[in-house]
């Protein structure tokens, strides 16, 4: 009967241990990166689809930016300095990772002729710390 109850016992305190190893081995909270983030936009007719939207992310986090659009353009995120020519009837994507604070505008600047026209605002991406 003794017996019985050591090893109860012996097999709660192993299910506590393997518990507690599984959140600290699975990443816990996840200090070393962060989410995954996209965000879809929408270009066409030389507008914002549903007009300019504001998204936001943690400094850390793995984002997506993507845009669908029905003249050639170039999607461009600034402060990032990143950008992609996208075919019309196409959606073209960036990614990156979040690793700069702040607010960064994200436009579509429509390419005639292999030139890109000023900038139309697709959002405001807010990276907070």
């Amino acid at each position: 009967m003794q017996n019985r109850k050591i090893g109860a016992a012996v097999a709660v305190g192993a299910l506590a241990v393997a518990v507690v190893l599984f959140i600290v081995l699975s990443g816990g909270s996840d200090s070393s990166g962060g989410a995954d983030r996209t965000f879809a936009f929408e270009f066409a007719k030389g507008e914002a689809v549903g007009g300019a939207k504001d998204v936001s992310a943690t400094q850390g986090d793995h984002l997506t930016v993507s845009l669908e659009t029905d003249v050639p353009a170039e999607l461009h995120v600034h402060g990032y300095e990143l950008a992609k020519d996208v075919d019309a009837g196409n959606t073209g994507s960036l990614e990156f990772t979040a690793d700069t604070t702040g607010e960064f505008e994200i436009e579509a600047h429509h390419l005639a002729h292999g030139e890109e026209d000023a900038g139309v605002e697709l959002g405001t991406l807010q990276v907070n710390p």
